[in-house]
């Protein structure tokens, strides 16, 4: 990602995810669930990512990622794609905590595929 267009491009492709998951989660847990869980999401991760707590949170439109798009835009490849994933792997442990490990696997595994991202579940976590 060393130049700005790669930046630009893999912040797309994660808030196209994380727009996916919106998309997929809302129906169940409505649109304050998710976003709810993505905030819960950020704070957890600051500590390790602490350019997270500057991300603003408060969009006009659920699924507006534009926060965080913006503050992946200026980390390293390295800093953006660990990030991500943290975020993501919370997203999935949290919602598993909620619903339960069968049914978010369920509901997460089309979003997990199309973005290439594992599908794993609490009872599969350990690989």
């Amino acid at each position: 990602m060393g130049k700005r267009g790669d930046a630009k491009e893999f912040a797309d492709t994660c808030a196209e995810t994380w727009r996916d998951l919106h998309a997929a989660l809302s129906p169940i847990i409505g649109s304050g669930g998710v976003s709810a869980l993505y905030k819960r999401c950020l704070f957890l991760r600051r500590g390790d990512y602490p350019w997270l707590g500057d991300v603003s949170v408060s969009s006009p439109q659920p699924g507006d990622f534009s926060g965080l798009v913006d503050a992946i835009r200026e980390q390293s490849e390295s800093e953006a794609l660990a990030a991500n994933g943290a975020l993501l792997d919370s997203f999935r442990q949290l919602l598993t905590n909620l619903i339960g490990a069968p049914l978010t696997g369920q509901l997460l595994q089309t979003v997990w595929v199309e973005h290439g991202h594992a599908v794993r579940t609490r009872r599969n976590d350990q690989g």
